[in-house]
């Protein structure tokens, strides 16, 4: 069961509701032409941490190269470490 459900959802999916809301805890990723999306499902009140994308996770066959944030010219600071 997802994390993010405090119950089941029926199969009829009439308990929606009872579902918390997602947070920037909730990930999904995707990739396109070598680059990997990660998609927050919330808004981050602090730093994000993405440890599926650690080195130590071995998802990646390569290193990460650069992070940019979608529809910003925002120079971000990230690093990649073992754990995230």
């Amino acid at each position: 069961m997802p994390r993010f459900f405090s119950q089941p959802i029926a199969p009829t999916g009439l308990n929606e509701s009872k579902a918390r809301p997602f947070t920037a805890d909730d990930v999904r990723y995707t990739t396109k032409g070598g680059a990997v999306y990660a998609i927050l499902l919330g808004a981050p009140k602090a730093d994000i941490h993405l440890k599926s994308l650690g080195t130590s996770a071995n998802l990646l066959s390569t290193p990460i190269k650069g992070v940019i944030l979608l529809g910003s010219g925002e120079k971000l600071q990230w690093s990649q470490t073992a754990d995230g």
